[in-house]
């Protein structure tokens, strides 16, 4: 405040005067601040003055390290700069420019035909394409081993840039020495990644491309600043979700306690107010691949760790030197079930459930026991059983051989009457009255009585009833309407005879057979859908 006055405006943004009142700097709107309407000013030290708005505050230095000196979308796309009589000169897709030194200052338009030969004087210095052009042992550089570009600043000095962060090395006999680094995500800029990104002016300022705009930095600033690493950082708050339920810890514990069952830790890194808060990096020791990436939020959120005792690193991002750390030990107390009296309680439960399943194994392996020698048991009774089916399949089926001869006997026996029947018919038309009527009458009443013997038919009911379970009797009991000839008929439709075989067995004509059918379905009350045949089969 010794040598700049500081004036706010409802309008027109800030105005920053020198002694005399003359006007060295003005920041409005439409560059640096937020808002032109301003409630209130305080500064921190001589350089930085903080200013008050409808939407927050901002903070503006006048000698900064790092400075946006246009937006990209009034200058375009930088592609050269120089410096030349405390006058910046710049280059863009959309023309040549040029502006005073000092904070607030502005580019003016160049025109083309006094632009060009300015910058054609200017010299090129060279783009290395490669690490190991410069250092013999790029694993020192850390992340800026795979660097994407390479700027000579002086025979000594190259910018290495990686993603969105630059650092300044000093280079001697292959030897890096980093002097300061800029992670651009802390001032919310974002490199170029096509083009000229970094075009030194001298050896402490240096212009950067960058999607905002151009951007100067002064790494004379920047490294003394970056030496004295500002306010360090410290946990704002703690706090973890327990059941759903917010629990806070005091942020200045070295050590906290957390119980196994917590859902989310929450950890607020920061330092003070008015310190711009620089990106943190964490890790938990042990656990952890390795660093996080860089975030700016401060914030720190850990969900559901294992019980045992961790070791959270957290290290604040600063331009020159080792990254400052901060540490905390996070015990993650055991579940109830887990310590020495649930473990002495597990051993006695275990002990009962030996005993228990003991008895319980050789009363198993006793009834083991006893089902093997019933499994032996029963399988013995089925080989007994298997052997009597054999048995009674073999005189069934010897049943059914008996009856398919005697039916074929019947056959046969039907079929020779019949044809001897034919013949004496055939002789007696043939000879007339030279056949006597007494020995054709006496023949007939031979063939006669042949036909109506009952003892093969009584030998068929035999064989039938033992092969088919008593078939005839049981179709008595049921239908004792019928007559003997209809039982006939059913035990030979049952053994699946033709109609054809049935007539020939039964010594009648095809159309006798097919109205004894007709009788018995109307005696048996079968409806037209029922097939006869198959009713008797199943019967």
């Amino acid at each position: 405040m010794d040598s700049f006055h500081y004036i706010g405006t409802l309008t027109n943004g800030l105005f920053v005067t020198d002694q005399q009142g003359t006007i060295v700097a003005h920041a409005t709107e439409d560059f640096q601040l937020q808002d032109n309407m301003m409630h209130a000013i305080t500064n921190d030290h001589s350089d930085q003055v903080w200013m008050a708005f409808d939407n927050g505050i901002t903070s503006l230095t006048l000698h900064p390290a790092i400075q946006l000196l246009g937006k990209r979308n009034q200058l375009g796309k930088l592609t050269d700069a120089f410096l030349r009589d405390d006058h910046l000169y710049i280059h863009t897709h959309t023309g040549y420019y040029v502006r005073p030194m000092g904070v607030c200052r502005y580019f003016r338009d160049i025109p083309e035909e006094q632009g060009a030969p300015l910058f054609a004087e200017k010299p090129h210095r060279p783009v290395f394409n490669s690490i190991e052009e410069l250092f013999t042992n790029p694993t020192q550089l850390d992340v800026f081993a795979r660097a994407d570009q390479i700027y000579q600043v002086s025979e000594e000095l190259y910018w290495l840039t990686y993603e969105n962060e630059a650092g300044l090395f000093a280079v001697n006999g292959g030897n890096g020495t980093l002097k300061c680094r800029i992670l651009f995500d802390n001032y919310k800029l974002n490199l170029v990644t096509r083009g000229n990104w970094i075009i030194p002016l001298n050896d402490s300022l240096h212009i950067f491309s960058t999607l905002q705009g151009v951007v100067m930095v002064n790494t004379d600033i920047l490294i003394r600043k970056g030496t004295t690493q500002g306010m360090p950082h410290r946990f704002a708050a703690i706090t973890y979700i327990q059941e759903d339920s917010l629990k806070f810890l005091p942020p200045e514990m070295k050590e906290i306690s957390l119980p196994y069952n917590f859902q989310q830790l929450n950890l607020y890194v920061g330092s003070t107010t008015l310190t711009p808060n620089n990106q943190i990096s964490y890790k938990i020791e042990h656990m952890s691949s390795g660093w996080s990436d860089w975030q700016k939020s401060g914030h720190i959120s850990l969900l559901q760790l294992p019980e045992g005792t961790y070791a959270l690193k957290v290290r604040k991002y600063v331009p020159t030197g080792e990254f400052p750390e901060l540490s905390l030990q996070i015990h993650v107390l055991l579940p109830w079930y887990n310590t020495i009296w649930a473990h002495i309680i597990y051993v006695m439960i275990i002990f009962g459930m030996v005993q228990l399943f003991a008895s319980l194994y050789f009363s198993h392996q006793r009834k083991e026991e006893k089902r093997q020698q019933e499994i032996l048991r029963q399988q013995e009774l089925k080989k007994v059983q298997e052997l009597k089916n054999e048995i009674l399949e073999t005189e069934l089926q010897n049943k059914n051989n008996e009856l398919m001869l005697q039916t074929s006997a019947l056959a046969r026996k039907s079929q020779l009457i019949h044809t001897l029947t034919e013949e004496v018919e055939a002789q007696k038309e043939t000879l007339g009255d030279r056949y006597p009527n007494r020995l054709y009458n006496r023949l007939k009443t031979l063939l006669q009585k042949a036909a109506e013997d009952q003892s093969d038919w009584d030998a068929f009911e035999n064989y039938f009833n033992g092969a088919h379970q008593n078939f005839i009797e049981r179709l008595r009991q049921t239908y004792p309407d019928m007559t003997t000839g209809d039982l006939r008929m059913c035990c030979l439709l049952r053994m699946n005879l033709s109609t054809k075989e049935i007539a020939s067995i039964l010594n009648i004509s095809i159309r006798a057979v097919e109205l004894r059918r007709y009788r018995m379905r109307k005696r048996m009350d079968l409806n037209g859908d029922t097939n006869l045949v198959n009713f008797l089969m199943n019967f």
